[in-house]
């Protein structure tokens, strides 16, 4: 624990600055194959195969269900930004990709601020709140001591599901925020 306090304390500066922009929402997300900087689909799926220590055919299964789940974690989160955008009054919501995702794909969602290629920790420790679709942010921030949110589908590969409130659809996830 005194080794957590140190990691949050070297980050409190930039937090603090961040946070004098006003209150916001961290929304982290984890779409690196549906919504890949690789520029395809088809293309993300081959990068992940061969990265893969499974055979191939093997590590094709995984990435297809990989594409499944995040398939659905992107319409529920987009849904989501949408809404907190328009709804929450006096909250900032930050959208922060993850970095093997295609940052423009958030461009055209109005009332959002989009963060590319900066660390994670000062925008958590800053946040109100941190949502995430199964990003190990998700986790990073339960160490940290930040109210996190995991919405979409579960995944029983990761531990995000035991230690985050997961939500698989907007509308609760909506509720709960």
């Amino acid at each position: 624990l005194e080794m957590l306090q140190q990691h949050r304390q070297a980050y409190q500066r930039e937090a603090a600055a961040l946070r004098q922009k006003g209150r916001y929402i961290l929304v982290n997300t984890n779409l690196a194959v549906v919504n890949s900087a690789w520029g395809s689909l088809e293309k993300a799926v081959e990068v992940m195969v061969g990265a893969s220590e499974l055979p191939p055919a093997e590590a094709r299964q995984v990435v297809l269900k990989a594409i499944e789940v995040e398939s659905a974690n992107r319409k529920t989160i987009v849904s989501l930004v949408k809404w907190m955008a328009r709804e929450l009054r006096g909250f900032r919501i930050v959208v922060r990709p993850h970095p093997a995702e295609n940052a423009s794909a958030w461009q055209d969602i109005p009332g959002i601020e989009l963060v590319i290629g900066s660390n994670a920790i000062p925008w958590m420790l800053g946040a109100e709140l941190v949502v995430h679709t199964g990003s190990t942010t998700g986790l990073e921030a339960v160490l940290l001591g930040i109210p996190c949110l995991n919405v979409g589908q579960p995944d029983q590969r990761l531990i995000l599901d035991q230690v985050n409130c997961s939500i698989p659809s907007p509308q609760a996830a909506a509720e709960a925020i």
